[in-house]
């Protein structure tokens, strides 16, 4: 895989210590193992806590196994090479791409960018099989042409740039949530609010304007959490971000014991006419 330097658009090439473009643009490689190739400072919501209790919820339960299994499913079915390169944009902590590339033992190659430096760090930190860049949504660093899937999860879409990035067989796999997503909490939280029902119908317009859909899949399930892996789940999701933490105690008082994981699954190939 090939990356590109965020400031020329050349390629990048990995020297001992350090990213470099032919135009002597160069990126310090952290000792965690990451690059940041952000020009400037550019501020995330996620912070360094929401990283935490992501990666303590995900190594504590299944909260996104079946999500991950078809996942690595679709790209087993769409494999277009005999190695290919996967980037999951939005990665957070990682857990969720390291989770997939497990299954490939090596046979593809794989890169998870985020825009919050602190996600990135601690999947550097973590899982050292996987290339990690803190990089923009709007500006995937990455050259044209080169990537086979380009997975998406519960994260914000930038269609002109996965549509630069990805192989003309690639294909993109994006995550939505569905309406009755973590279904016990929004109901707390939107009680008297109009946002207590949730709808993914204009994300599915925007994706089909930019994308042929070869296949939308539903999935939900539901997960057994204990009271502290629901106050994890509490820290991590947007929809408590309001929340203060005498709100938060109050819907753990509720004594919710399972947790309605639902998604769509959108898969896209570029489009023929």
């Amino acid at each position: 895989m090939f990356f590109k330097c965020s400031i020329c658009d050349e390629k990048l090439k990995r020297g001992y210590k350090t990213l470099a473009c032919e135009n002597n643009h160069t990126f310090d490689i952290a000792k965690e193992g990451y690059s940041n190739l952000i020009s400037g400072h550019k501020k995330s919501k996620y912070d360094k806590k929401l990283f935490i209790a992501r990666r303590e919820l995900n190594d504590s339960s299944n909260l996104y196994s079946i999500l991950i299994s078809k996942i690595i499913e679709i790209i087993k079915k769409y494999e277009i090479k005999t190695k290919n390169n996967v980037i999951d944009v939005g990665t957070g902590e990682g857990y969720i791409l390291n989770e997939i590339s497990k299954t490939f033992l090596g046979e593809n190659e794989f890169l998870g960018i985020d825009i919050a430096k602190e996600g990135v760090k601690k999947a550097a930190k973590s899982y050292k099989n996987i290339n990690w860049l803190v990089a923009d949504l709007a500006d995937i660093p990455v050259m044209n042409g080169n990537v086979d899937f380009l997975i998406n999860v519960l994260s914000p879409s930038n269609y002109d740039e996965f549509k630069r990035v990805l192989d003309k067989e690639g294909k993109l796999i994006k995550i939505i949530p569905n309406s009755d997503y973590l279904k016990e909490i929004r109901n707390i939280v939107f009680s008297n609010h109009k946002n207590k029902d949730y709808d993914n119908s204009e994300v599915i317009d925007l994706f089909e304007a930019n994308f042929n859909k070869i296949e939308m899949i539903d999935i939900s399930y539901k997960v057994k959490l204990n009271k502290e892996e629901l106050n994890k789940l509490l820290d991590m999701t947007p929809l408590t971000w309001n929340l203060s933490d005498v709100e938060k105690e109050g819907i753990i008082k509720k004594n919710l014991s399972e947790i309605t994981m639902s998604f769509k699954v959108l898969v896209g190939g570029f489009k023929t006419s």
